[in-house]
């Protein structure tokens, strides 16, 4: 689905890829099958619209379909979740914990990470 926010992006779709990043979870993707969770509300109108810009988008007609079945979390919560998962490494890291001790009123405000290093 990453690639479908990509495309609507590069297709001038802001709304749409920033709706299908932040609002829906993932239930099927068997493309030209698309079917989402809503987050949130995103009106009547919003299926048929994104299935007609990724009709545009690729040349194929996309069944667009709102669903309240268990779906993934959404691109947005995933990637917060990613975040999350890496903070937390970042935090348990022991020359991190040891800096923290040091200084126990100071806080993480950002941070980098190098794999493999």
């Amino acid at each position: 689905m990453p690639g479908l926010v990509a495309l609507l992006e590069a297709r001038g779709k802001h709304q749409l890829a920033v709706q299908l990043h932040d609002q829906v979870g993932l239930v099927r993707f068997a493309p030209p099958e698309l079917v989402l969770k809503p987050m949130r509300p995103l009106g009547t109108d919003w299926p048929r619209d994104l299935a007609a810009a990724l009709k545009e988008a690729t040349g194929k007609a996309w069944q667009v379909s709102l669903s309240d079945e268990a779906g993934e979390p959404s691109l947005h919560d995933r990637e917060k979740m990613a975040e999350e998962r890496v903070r937390s490494e970042v935090l348990a890291d022991p020359a991190v914990r040891a800096a923290f001790e040091a200084f126990p009123d100071a806080t993480l405000e950002s941070f980098t990470t190098t794999k493999g290093a």
